[in-house]
C-alpha cells in the first residue's frame, strides 16, 4: 500500500514537471521490470542495454552534485553495478522507442 502511494506521488510529481508522457512510461517500465531506482535509470544509455542477451547494466546514475549542477555519478556501493535480466515484453518496448521516428525525442544519454 505505501508503495503504491508513494508511486502515485511520484508519478503526480513528474506529471506536474510537464515532463513527456512517454519518458514517464519508460521510467514507469524499466524500474517495473528491474527494480532498478530513478537515477540509474536516467542514466542509462543505449549501449547499456544488451538486446541480444536480454539485460541492463547499471554502472552509473544521474544525481545531483552540487546544489546546481547534475550529471553522471558512480553508485555508491559497489553492490549497486549490477546486471539485471530483462524480460522479452521490455526488449519489445525499448526496441520500438529506440527505432521508431515519431518518438525520437526520448533518447537514453549517448
Amino acid at each position: 500500500m505505501l508503495i503504491r502511494l508513494a508511486t502515485k506521488i511520484w508519478i503526480h510529481y513528474l506529471i506536474t514537471l510537464k515532463i513527456n508522457t512517454l519518458f514517464i512510461i519508460l521510467v514507469c517500465c524499466i524500474a517495473r521490470y528491474t527494480g532498478a531506482r530513478y537515477g540509474e535509470i536516467v542514466g542509462l544509455c543505449w549501449e547499456d542495454i544488451d538486446f541480444n542477451n536480454k539485460t541492463i547494466s547499471i554502472n552509473k546514475q544521474w544525481s545531483r552534485k552540487t546544489d546546481h549542477e547534475h550529471g553522471f555519478k558512480t553508485p555508491k556501493s559497489v553492490n549497486s553495478i549490477r546486471t539485471i535480466p530483462i524480460p522479452q515484453i521490455l526488449i519489445d518496448e525499448l526496441n520500438s522507442i529506440n527505432s521508431n521516428k515519431n518518438w525520437s525525442h526520448i533518447r537514453l544519454q549517448e
